[in-house]
């Protein structure tokens, strides 16, 4: 599909209530950078989805929605649409300035650029504003991440180093060098994703201690791994991530339903890391990780 280079393409997918959480699981891994979610009355009951994306991954996402669609109909789910259209840029920017307001997660405030707002005492305001990544800390796993590094840091750890895996918009990197004198190395195979994390460590002032990147790094080790994206991504970077968690180190996870939990144990049982603790908002899980013993 061909967009005019001040549009972005919108997707709605709209399926029956009863397939919601096959859909969530699917689309954290499509747009792992966020998707909004409307609850629609019946009969029957619905859920509409709705996914952003920039000219350039259009037919990317598009092909992956298709996808999408048809597993739900492999799986005899009736009544599932697919709607694709286009809208200006500008609209959409506007638009996200009556529903991105400022957001508390204590003792973290983010604020878009376009609310004055000045932190009390002990408050860490992270500059956000949406990019093409669409993350807005919004959403349950985000805040949950956020309070993870929140309880970490009141732990007394000190981390030198924070490998933030699935990046995104920045926020978990950015969250990261405000509790602590770290230095951040911010992962996404997300292009668009790169550029927003960029932007976001320029307008909080850390370009200096993130650096964003498409690859894993090859090598070293960090004292904290953060990684919020989907419980498929998490189970087949069991390894990896692992591998990336220095001794005595903590493993952040979200980006899980409830009903994850026990594919990520097991999966990470399976490469020495054991869970210690758990949060939950909603249908959504956190975990944290340290080795085993």
């Amino acid at each position: 599909m061909d967009s005019e280079p001040d549009t972005l393409v919108k997707l709605e997918l709209t399926v029956p209530a009863v397939a919601t959480e096959a859909a969530v699981v699917a689309l954290a891994q499509i747009s792992p950078q966020g998707f909004e979610e409307h609850g629609e009355d019946g009969p029957p009951p619905t859920v509409r989805f709705v996914v952003y994306g920039e000219p350039g991954s259009a037919a990317g996402l598009r092909a992956a929605m298709d996808d999408l669609v048809a597993a739900l109909g492999a799986d005899h789910v009736d009544g599932v649409r697919l709607v694709s259209s286009e809208i200006p840029q500008q609209n959409w920017r506007e638009a996200w300035k009556v529903h991105f307001t400022l957001q508390r997660v204590e003792p973290f405030v983010i604020r878009p650029s376009w609310i004055d707002y000045t932190p009390a005492a002990g408050e860490h305001l992270i500059h956000l504003d949406p990019g093409s990544a669409f993350g807005t800390g919004i959403h349950e796993t985000t805040r949950l991440c956020l309070r993870a590094l929140a309880a970490l840091d009141a732990q007394g750890r000190v981390p030198r180093d924070v490998l933030d895996f699935g990046c995104g918009t920045g926020i978990l990197s950015i969250g990261a060098c405000l509790l602590w004198a770290c230095d951040v190395v911010a992962v996404d195979d997300d292009p668009y994703a790169i550029s927003a994390c960029e932007e976001n460590a320029e307008r909080n002032g850390l370009v200096h201690r993130i650096r964003a990147t498409r690859e894993l790094p090859a090598t070293g080790q960090y004292e904290v791994v953060l990684a919020n994206v989907s419980c498929p991504v998490l189970v087949d970077f069991a390894g990896p991530l692992a591998d990336k968690l220095a001794p005595g180190g903590r493993l952040v996870l979200s980006g899980l339903l409830v009903t994850d939990r026990e594919a990520i144990g097991e999966a990470y049982r399976k490469v020495g890391l054991e869970i210690l603790g758990e949060t939950q908002e909603t249908d959504w899980l956190c975990l944290v990780l340290g080795r085993s013993g």
